[in-house]
C-alpha cells in the first residue's frame, strides 16, 4: 500500500533591516543585494554591512554571471535583477533569465547605447532558498559584463511594475539620475554605469545598495534604493562620479496592491515526509521503524529531514499517520525544539481498520531545526509516518488558528474532503485525503495538489472553505480526511 507523506508547515518571517524607520512594519523593506562582474568586482550587502562576494561563471566568453548572496533568499520576497554589458561587437546583450526563479523583463528600464546595455528584470513572489544566482545573458559579451540581485520584502499581496526609464548624460562629478512619476507608494531602484570610473556616492532620498569601488559599497555598477515613496514626481538621485564622463542610468519603480486582507500574503515554503512503509519526500529521515516488507513495525518516534532550517516565527503544521492491526490508538505527543498545539478537531482516532490521523501546529516557531522528530504515544504494530510542511505569512499582524475538521467515509472514485466554515478572510487551508488502500490522483481547484495526498490554498477568502473534491483511482472502504485553516492578520 502506498501512503502519503505528512506535512509540517513553517512560515519564515522576514528578518531584515529596513531603509525606512516606522512604528509599524513598512510596506517595503530592503533585505540584501549582491553584485559580481568579470573584473572580479562585487560584494554582498545587507543593512548591517557588506562582505566580499566571490561569484563565478562570469568570464567574457560566457553568457553567464553568478553573484553570491549574503543571506538565503526568503520565499515570497521581491527580487530585482539587473545587468550591465559592454559588447565590443555592438550586439545588444540583455539579461534573459535568473536561475531558480520566474522573472519578467522591464523593457522600459532597458538602455542600449552602442553596445553598452543596462537591463532589469522583476521576480515576485520569489521561490526562495538561494544563496547563489546564475544570471543568463542573451549572448556572450567578449567585453565587460556584470549582474546584481536586490531582495526586498513587502506586505503587499501583489507586486507589479509601476514605471521605469533610462537616461544618458555627460556628468561633471555630479550626475542627476532618472526622473520618474509614480502612481503609488513605490520601491524604486536606480543604477548608474560610468564609462571609465565608479560612482562614489549618492544623495537625496536614496540609500546606496552597491555604489563605489570600496567597502562598505559594492564596486562596479552603482545601485541605489528608495522605499515607501510619495505618489507623483520623484526627486532623482544625485550620483557622485569620479570624473567628467559619459554615464548611462536606468531605473525601475514597483507598486504593490493588497488582496484579501490588505496586510500580507501566504507563501508555501517546503515540505518533507518520512515513513516506515516506503513513502518518502524531501531528504528522507530516520528512527521510524522497520519497513513492513521486512516484517517490521513502527517506532516511538519518526525523524524527518528538511531541505532548509525552520525560520523563526514560522507556522509549523505536523501531520502524522498510523495504522494498527489489531487496532489501538496512537497519537503525536511532541516534536523537538518546539511547543506544539494539538488540533483535536483534526484527529481521526479509529477503533476499526482505517488510517489514524493526528495534527498539531506551532503558530510562531523558535526555528533553526533542520530535522523534526515526531514523538508518539505508543509504538504502532503497522504503519507510521510523519511529515513537515512550511508556509510563510508576510503580514505584520501575526497568525491565528481559524478552524479544523476531519471525516472518515467510504468513497467512490469521487471523494469529498472536509468542509470548513472559515471565520478569517485571508487563510491558509490545508487538506489531506488518505484512503486505506490507494492514493488520490488529484484535488479540485483552487487547491494545489502535492505530496501524494495533500492539497492547500494560499490567501483563501471566506467563501473558499467548502470541501474540495478528490479523485481516486478506485473505490475505497475507509478514507481518512482532515483539514485545518489559519488566518493571517
Amino acid at each position: 500500500m502506498e501512503l502519503f507523506r505528512n506535512v509540517i508547515i513553517t512560515v519564515p518571517l522576514l528578518l531584515a533591516g529596513t531603509l525606512v524607520v516606522s512604528a509599524q512594519k513598512p510596506a517595503w523593506a530592503f533585505i540584501q543585494s549582491s553584485y559580481y562582474d568579470n573584473h572580479g568586482n562585487g560584494q554582498a550587502c545587507t543593512t548591517s554591512g557588506c562582505v566580499g562576494s566571490s561569484g563565478s561563471n562570469c568570464a567574457i566568453s560566457s553568457n553567464r554571471c553568478s553573484p553570491n548572496m549574503r543571506l538565503v533568499v526568503t520565499p515570497g520576497d521581491v527580487l530585482v535583477e539587473y545587468s550591465e554589458v559592454y559588447n565590443p561587437s555592438g550586439a545588444s546583450t540583455v539579461l534573459s533569465s535568473i536561475s531558480g526563479e520566474t522573472s519578467t523583463s522591464c523593457t522600459i528600464c532597458r538602455f542600449n547605447n552602442f553596445g553598452v546595455v543596462q537591463d532589469m528584470r522583476l521576480t515576485f513572489p520569489a521561490s526562495g532558498g538561494e544563496l547563489t544566482f546564475t544570471c543568463t545573458l542573451s549572448s556572450s559579451s567578449n567585453g565587460y559584463q556584470g549582474c546584481g540581485v536586490i531582495e526586498l520584502s513587502t506586505t503587499y499581496t501583489s507586486v507589479s511594475l509601476d514605471t521605469g526609464g533610462s537616461a544618458n548624460s555627460i556628468c561633471n562629478i555630479s550626475c542627476l539620475g532618472v526622473s520618474l512619476n509614480t502612481s503609488a507608494s513605490d520601491a524604486i531602484i536606480q543604477t548608474i554605469f560610468p564609462d571609465h570610473d565608479y560612482a562614489t556616492g549618492i544623495g537625496g532620498s536614496y540609500s546606496s545598495v552597491c555604489v563605489g569601488q570600496f567597502a562598505p559599497n559594492c564596486s562596479g555598477i552603482g545601485a541605489a534604493v528608495t522605499l515607501n515613496t510619495s505618489i507623483g514626481s520623484q526627486k532623482s538621485p544625485l550620483w557622485t562620479v569620479g570624473s567628467n564622463e559619459s554615464v548611462q542610468m536606468n531605473a525601475i519603480a514597483l507598486k504593490g496592491s493588497s488582496g484579501n486582507s490588505g496586510g500580507g500574503r501566504w507563501t508555501f515554503v517546503q515540505e518533507s515526509y518520512w515513513s516506515n512503509f516506503g513513502a518518502v519526500s524531501g531528504p528522507g529521515g530516520s528512527n521510524c521503524g522497520l519497513p513492513l516488507i521486512n516484517g517490521g513495525g513502527g517506532s516511538i518516534s519518526c525523524t524527518v529531514n528538511l531541505l532548509q532550517p525552520v525560520a523563526p516565527g514560522n507556522l509549523l503544521i505536523i501531520t502524522p499517520l498510523f495504522y494498527t492491526d489489531p487496532p489501538f490508538v496512537v497519537t503525536l505527543t511532541s516534536i523537538n525544539g518546539e511547543t506544539i498545539t494539538k488540533c483535536t478537531a483534526c484527529q481521526i482516532l479509529v477503533s476499526n481498520k482505517a488510517i489514524q490521523l493526528d495534527m498539531a501546529y506551532v503558530l510562531s516557531a523558535v526555528g533553526g531545526e533542520q530535522t523534526i522528530t515526531c514523538n508518539f504515544s505508543a509504538v504502532s504494530n503497522g504503519w507510521n509516518g510523519c511529515g513537515v510542511t512550511e508556509v510563510h505569512w508576510s503580514g505584520s499582524g501575526g497568525i491565528t488558528y481559524d478552524t479544523g475538521g476531519a471525516t472518515l467515509i467510504p468513497c467512490s472514485t469521487v471523494c469529498p474532503g472536509v468542509n470548513l466554515n472559515l471565520n478569517g478572510n485571508n487563510d491558509f487551508i490545508f487538506q489531506s485525503n488518505v484512503p486505506l488502500s490507494t492514493n488520490p490522483l488529484s484535488v479540485s481547484s483552487p487547491y494545489t495538489f502535492y505530496q501524494g495526498s495533500y492539497g492547500y490554498i494560499l490567501n483563501a477568502t471566506r467563501n473558499q472553505g467548502s470541501a474540495p473534491i478528490w479523485m481516486e483511482p478506485q473505490s475505497d472502504p475507509a478514507v481518512s480526511n482532515n483539514a485545518i485553516a489559519f488566518t493571517g492578520h
